[in-house]
């Protein structure tokens, strides 16, 4: 199965999200690149390709069927986030189930 990414902009906050390569995501198999990057440092890899790590606090799900992972007890001031299309969910799995989990994700850093 080919790899699909997704990505979403938030307007007015400067934080750093995933365009997620869901195949990596799906597997949350660390890559042979190297370590991944903390999410708190995010933004210092806008455009680049990169591992990130985090802890999932909270799982929520947005209009239209988005889910969004919350690194940050305050999503607003958090330097990232990570964005799941509910087209992207059959690949991905029950994503409800990352909340209170660490994580590894793998695609290009957006901002």
């Amino acid at each position: 199965m080919p790899c699909e990414t997704l990505a979403v902009g938030l307007p007015l906050l400067r934080i750093a999200f995933l365009v997620v390569i869901l195949c990596a995501f799906a597997t949350f198999s660390t890559p042979a690149q190297g370590e991944c990057i903390a999410f708190s440092d995010a933004l210092k890899h806008i455009g680049a390709n990169r591992c990130v790590t985090g802890n999932v606090l909270h799982v929520k799900l947005g209009n239209a069927g988005v889910h969004f992972f919350d690194f940050c007890e305050d999503f607003r001031v958090c330097p990232f986030t990570v964005v799941v299309l509910p087209r992207d969910l059959k690949q991905v799995g029950d994503v409800r189930r990352l909340e209170g989990r660490q994580i590894e994700i793998e695609g290009e850093v957006k901002g």
